[in-house]
């Protein structure tokens, strides 16, 4: 056992779980997977928590996890990409009415500046609920 023959101190030696894991394993991969111990002798093994049975359970977990936030990233990316787009629109609206006090009177004195307004409300509204319904995660059911 690798975890026995090496010191105490390294518990962070390459695994022969990760290099079994591989599509492709070449000699120079061995070698990189080898624990040291002497001056003439190379060591190959699991870490002190893995076996033969344990590691494919681990690396399929690591893998999930990536595949995970993976996901997130991608169906987060949309909502983060409409709330800035949100925020141009707002922004574009401030700044008209803080440039000009003629659009700050016409959208918020006028009839037709009113419902323009409420136009805009409504479409955001409408797309919100859109985006959220897109971007919802998916359940499966058996």
């Amino acid at each position: 056992m690798l975890p026995v023959l090496t010191p105490a101190g390294k518990q962070n030696h390459p695994s022969l779980g990760e290099l079994l894991s591989q599509s492709r394993i070449s000699q120079t991969d061995i070698l990189k997977y080898s624990a040291p111990y002497g001056d003439e002798i190379s060591l190959i093994g699991y870490r002190l928590e893995e076996n033969e049975t344990t590691y494919p359970i681990v690396a399929k977990l690591s893998k999930m996890r990536t595949v995970s936030e993976e996901l997130d990233y991608e169906m987060y990316k949309e909502i983060k990409m409409y709330l800035s787009v949100l925020a141009i629109i707002g922004g574009i609206i401030l700044a008209a009415c803080a440039l000009n006090n003629d659009w700050k009177g016409f959208l918020f004195c006028t009839t037709k500046g009113k419902i323009s307004l409420s136009i805009t409300a409504l479409v955001i509204f409408v797309t919100l609920i859109r985006v959220i319904r897109l971007t919802k995660p998916v359940e499966f059911r058996r």
